[in-house]
């Protein structure tokens, strides 16, 4: 099984480039669930780095700020890197190691049949 938001069980965030990164939010957030970084403010070493989240649809006026602090971003339970489907999240039920896509090798069966014997145990034999 191939984990569909990588092998780390947090989110990873490079502060240089997240202003205009996206997010999706596990739980519905003011009646949004897509939302994009817009701006960042304090510092990883204070430990009082905060994101603010606008949600993605809609006239600017009328957008949705939040302020997510990193330990919250970074947190698959609440938050997920890009834009996913509810499908997607539904399926993972919000854990960071069940998030999970079948692996295309051996088809979700956790065994590769060998080339030379088809996974019948034995070769030379047909």
């Amino acid at each position: 099984v191939i984990r569909a938001t990588g092998h780390r069980k947090r989110n990873a965030l490079v502060v240089n480039r997240a202003v205009g990164s996206r997010w999706t939010s596990v739980d519905i957030r003011c009646g949004h669930r897509h939302y994009v970084v817009s701006e960042v403010k304090g510092s990883r070493k204070k430990k009082n780095l905060e994101l603010r989240m606008s949600n993605s649809c809609g006239p600017e006026e009328k957008r949705v700020h939040l302020w997510i602090s990193e330990d919250e971003i970074r947190d698959k339970g609440e938050w997920r890197m890009g834009w996913v489907t509810l499908e997607e999240i539904l399926q993972a039920d919000k854990g960071p190691l069940i998030d999970a896509k079948v692996c295309f090798r051996c088809k979700g069966e956790c065994v590769i049949k060998c080339v030379e014997c088809d996974g019948m145990g034995k070769t030379g034999y047909h």
